[in-house]
Protein backbone atom coordinates (compact mmCIF):
# COMPACT_ATOMS: atom_id res chain seq x y z
CA UNK A 1 0.00 0.00 0.00
CA UNK A 2 1.20 3.58 -1.41
CA UNK A 3 1.75 6.10 1.77
CA UNK A 4 0.27 9.65 1.16
CA UNK A 5 2.97 11.15 -0.37
CA UNK A 6 4.23 8.04 -2.68
CA UNK A 7 0.87 8.27 -3.76
CA UNK A 8 1.40 12.12 -4.65
CA UNK A 9 4.41 11.79 -5.99
CA UNK A 10 2.97 8.55 -8.20
CA UNK A 11 -0.17 11.21 -9.73
CA UNK A 12 2.19 13.82 -10.95
CA UNK A 13 4.59 11.90 -12.09
CA UNK A 14 1.59 10.54 -14.39
CA UNK A 15 0.19 13.73 -15.14
CA UNK A 16 3.53 15.46 -16.47
CA UNK A 17 3.98 11.84 -18.24
CA UNK A 18 0.81 12.53 -19.71
CA UNK A 19 1.63 16.09 -21.03
CA UNK A 20 4.86 15.36 -22.21
CA UNK A 21 3.66 12.28 -24.00
CA UNK A 22 0.88 14.57 -25.56
CA UNK A 23 2.93 17.46 -26.57
CA UNK A 24 5.44 15.49 -28.05
CA UNK A 25 3.13 13.48 -30.28
CA UNK A 26 1.83 16.74 -31.07
CA UNK A 27 5.23 17.96 -32.35
CA UNK A 28 6.37 15.12 -34.16
CA UNK A 29 2.99 14.70 -36.03
CA UNK A 30 0.97 17.70 -36.26
CA UNK A 31 3.37 20.67 -35.92
CA UNK A 32 2.08 23.04 -38.21
CA UNK A 33 -1.57 22.76 -36.85
CA UNK A 34 -0.02 23.32 -33.12
CA UNK A 35 1.74 26.25 -34.32
CA UNK A 36 -1.33 27.65 -36.01
CA UNK A 37 -3.34 27.09 -32.74
CA UNK A 38 -1.06 28.19 -30.17
CA UNK A 39 0.29 31.25 -32.92
CA UNK A 40 -1.83 31.98 -35.30
CA UNK A 41 -1.75 31.53 -39.34
CA UNK A 42 0.68 34.27 -39.84
CA UNK A 43 3.47 33.41 -37.31
CA UNK A 44 3.03 29.89 -37.80
CA UNK A 45 3.92 30.16 -41.43
CA UNK A 46 6.99 32.10 -40.70
CA UNK A 47 7.93 30.06 -37.82
CA UNK A 48 8.00 27.03 -40.23
CA UNK A 49 10.69 28.46 -42.61
CA UNK A 50 10.27 30.04 -45.94
CA UNK A 51 12.18 27.74 -48.05
CA UNK A 52 12.12 24.04 -49.00
CA UNK A 53 15.37 23.35 -47.03
CA UNK A 54 14.32 26.08 -43.80
CA UNK A 55 11.33 24.07 -43.96
CA UNK A 56 12.95 20.67 -43.68
CA UNK A 57 15.22 21.87 -41.19
CA UNK A 58 12.60 22.89 -38.61
CA UNK A 59 10.50 19.47 -39.36
CA UNK A 60 13.35 17.59 -38.53
CA UNK A 61 14.37 19.56 -35.35
CA UNK A 62 10.80 19.75 -34.21
CA UNK A 63 10.17 15.71 -34.80
CA UNK A 64 13.54 14.79 -32.16
CA UNK A 65 12.25 17.74 -30.02
CA UNK A 66 9.11 15.77 -29.54
CA UNK A 67 11.03 12.30 -29.62
CA UNK A 68 12.71 13.70 -26.82
CA UNK A 69 9.19 14.47 -24.74
CA UNK A 70 8.40 11.33 -26.01
CA UNK A 71 10.69 9.79 -24.06
CA UNK A 72 10.97 12.17 -20.92
CA UNK A 73 6.92 11.08 -20.32
CA UNK A 74 7.82 7.21 -20.53
CA UNK A 75 10.52 8.30 -18.25
CA UNK A 76 7.96 9.93 -15.73
CA UNK A 77 5.74 6.91 -16.02
CA UNK A 78 8.93 4.51 -14.95
CA UNK A 79 9.46 6.99 -12.18
CA UNK A 80 6.51 7.09 -10.95
CA UNK A 81 6.20 3.59 -9.55
CA UNK A 82 9.52 4.29 -7.45
CA UNK A 83 8.79 3.88 -3.76
CA UNK A 84 12.07 5.77 -2.13
CA UNK A 85 10.99 8.56 -0.20
CA UNK A 86 14.65 10.01 -0.64
CA UNK A 87 14.92 9.45 -4.45
CA UNK A 88 11.09 10.94 -4.82
CA UNK A 89 12.73 14.14 -2.94
CA UNK A 90 15.69 14.10 -5.03
CA UNK A 91 13.99 14.01 -7.99
CA UNK A 92 11.03 16.61 -7.60
CA UNK A 93 13.86 19.01 -6.29
CA UNK A 94 15.20 18.45 -9.59
CA UNK A 95 11.92 18.70 -11.88
CA UNK A 96 11.33 22.29 -10.24
CA UNK A 97 14.89 23.46 -10.60
CA UNK A 98 14.95 22.47 -14.55
CA UNK A 99 10.89 23.94 -14.90
CA UNK A 100 12.19 27.53 -12.89
CA UNK A 101 15.23 27.13 -15.01
CA UNK A 102 12.66 26.99 -17.89
CA UNK A 103 11.06 29.72 -16.75
CA UNK A 104 13.71 32.06 -16.56
CA UNK A 105 15.17 31.24 -20.30
CA UNK A 106 11.85 32.38 -21.29
CA UNK A 107 12.07 35.25 -19.52
CA UNK A 108 16.11 36.10 -20.65
CA UNK A 109 15.55 35.05 -24.17
CA UNK A 110 12.28 33.49 -25.44
CA UNK A 111 10.85 37.25 -25.36
CA UNK A 112 13.72 38.47 -27.47
CA UNK A 113 12.90 36.48 -30.37
CA UNK A 114 10.01 38.57 -31.96
CA UNK A 115 7.27 35.95 -33.71
CA UNK A 116 7.23 34.71 -30.19
CA UNK A 117 7.25 37.86 -28.11
CA UNK A 118 3.87 37.46 -27.35
CA UNK A 119 3.93 33.72 -26.05
CA UNK A 120 6.77 34.20 -23.73
CA UNK A 121 4.33 35.55 -20.82
CA UNK A 122 1.70 32.02 -21.28
CA UNK A 123 4.24 29.74 -21.50
CA UNK A 124 6.52 30.69 -18.44
CA UNK A 125 3.21 30.59 -16.26
CA UNK A 126 2.60 26.83 -17.59
CA UNK A 127 6.71 26.19 -16.08
CA UNK A 128 5.79 27.63 -13.03
CA UNK A 129 2.59 25.77 -12.46
CA UNK A 130 4.76 22.47 -13.57
CA UNK A 131 7.13 23.55 -10.96
CA UNK A 132 4.09 24.72 -8.56
CA UNK A 133 3.36 20.87 -8.33
CA UNK A 134 6.16 19.73 -7.46
CA UNK A 135 6.62 22.13 -4.58
CA UNK A 136 3.29 21.21 -3.53
CA UNK A 137 4.59 17.54 -3.34
CA UNK A 138 7.97 18.79 -1.40
CA UNK A 139 5.74 20.75 1.29
CA UNK A 140 3.63 17.73 1.76
CA UNK A 141 6.26 14.90 1.67
CA UNK A 142 8.08 17.79 4.13
CA UNK A 143 4.92 17.61 6.60
CA UNK A 144 4.68 14.02 6.64
CA UNK A 145 8.09 13.37 7.34
CA UNK A 146 8.15 16.26 10.43
CA UNK A 147 4.82 15.61 12.07
CA UNK A 148 4.11 12.06 10.81
CA UNK A 149 1.60 10.80 8.10
CA UNK A 150 -1.77 11.35 8.77
CA UNK A 151 -4.06 9.03 10.83
CA UNK A 152 -5.37 5.89 9.48
CA UNK A 153 -8.93 5.58 9.06
CA UNK A 154 -8.86 2.15 11.45
CA UNK A 155 -8.04 4.46 14.55
CA UNK A 156 -9.92 7.77 14.97
CA UNK A 157 -7.29 10.41 16.09
CA UNK A 158 -9.59 11.46 18.40
CA UNK A 159 -9.35 7.78 20.45
CA UNK A 160 -6.55 6.40 21.78
CA UNK A 161 -5.83 3.37 20.51
CA UNK A 162 -4.29 0.37 23.11
CA UNK A 163 -3.44 -3.22 23.39
CA UNK A 164 -4.51 -4.87 26.58
CA UNK A 165 -2.51 -7.29 27.60
CA UNK A 166 -1.92 -9.28 24.19
CA UNK A 167 1.39 -11.22 24.35
CA UNK A 168 1.42 -14.65 22.43
CA UNK A 169 -0.57 -16.56 25.13
CA UNK A 170 -3.47 -13.78 23.97
CA UNK A 171 -2.94 -14.81 20.33
CA UNK A 172 -4.90 -17.00 18.71
CA UNK A 173 -4.20 -19.50 15.71
CA UNK A 174 -6.14 -18.73 12.66
CA UNK A 175 -6.49 -21.64 10.10
CA UNK A 176 -3.11 -23.64 11.15
CA UNK A 177 -0.89 -21.14 9.67
CA UNK A 178 2.09 -20.70 11.07
CA UNK A 179 2.64 -16.55 9.89
CA UNK A 180 -0.85 -15.32 10.25
CA UNK A 181 -2.37 -14.52 14.37
CA UNK A 182 -5.38 -12.94 15.16
CA UNK A 183 -5.30 -10.50 18.20
CA UNK A 184 -7.76 -10.67 20.66
CA UNK A 185 -8.66 -8.24 23.20
CA UNK A 186 -8.19 -5.02 21.58
CA UNK A 187 -9.85 -2.06 23.25
CA UNK A 188 -10.30 1.21 22.33
CA UNK A 189 -10.34 3.66 24.81
CA UNK A 190 -11.96 7.09 24.67
CA UNK A 191 -9.02 9.93 25.77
Amino acid sequence: MRTGSSAAFAVICMLHSAIAVTSGALMMFYMKEVYTLGHGVQTATRLLGSTPHDQLLIKTSDSFSGLLLVAIGFLLFMVSFVRDRDFQAFFAKGCTLLHLFMAVWRVYFERKVQDLAWDWLRQTVGDLLLALSWLFFLLYSWRENWFGPPPDDACDPSFLCEFDGVGEEDAVDNGGDEGHLRIMDMVVINA
